[in-house]
């Protein structure tokens, strides 16, 4: 059973163990996470602008179609998580259109789903997505330099103006995108 929580607007919470926590249709505005362990946590609805998760472990939670473009995550570590239809980019200050590289390169993604999500202009370097589903996601102007697909599925994916140098794919994913692109069988 979720719990709920109270209104965390503004407020750091630092080495928390929070569990079954609701916090969907809370107001998380400027609020900061620091290696805290969400377990089975739900943020379907919470205001998130300008929140920033860092060293943090989700493990069975649920932030399924979230805008991170106004979250910052760094280190964190995404277990069994739902992320689907979520997106992935940052606008330059004071632009709705001029995008600026999200470094996404320090997290993890293990048992995932980042089904129909969107990465656009995001630092994907040496990422690791172990069995996680990316169902028809869409990486568009991402670096994906010696990331490991090996065991995610990727099927339906679009891969658009993206920087490809030894990312790893299965065998099943090598003749699908080709080699030619950039792409290496897992070694």
């Amino acid at each position: 059973m979720l719990t709920s929580l109270r209104n965390y607007q503004g407020e750091e919470i630092e080495k928390e163990r929070l569990q079954s926590v609701n916090f969907s249709e809370v107001n998380l505005k400027f609020s900061s996470f620091s290696n805290c362990v969400l377990v089975s946590c739900n943020f379907t609805g919470a205001q998130l602008d300008q929140t920033l998760f860092t060293n943090c472990k989700f493990s069975g939670c649920c932030l399924s179609g979230v805008d991170f473009s106004e979250i910052s995550i760094k280190k964190c570590r995404f277990i069994d998580t739902l992320l689907s239809y979520s997106t992935f980019q940052k606008f330059k200050a004071g632009s709705k259109y001029e995008l600026v590289t999200t470094d996404l390169s320090s997290n993890t993604f293990e048992g995932t789903d980042l089904s129909n999500s969107v990465f656009n202009n995001c630092l994907l370097r040496k990422v690791k997505f172990e069995k996680t589903k990316l169902l028809n996601a869409v990486f568009k102007n991402c670096d994906l330099s010696e990331a490991d697909l090996i065991s995610a599925n990727i099927e339906g994916a679009i891969f658009s103006q993206c920087q490809i140098f030894q990312t790893k794919l299965s065998l099943d994913g090598l003749i699908k995108f080709g080699g030619g692109q950039g792409f290496v069988l897992e070694s």
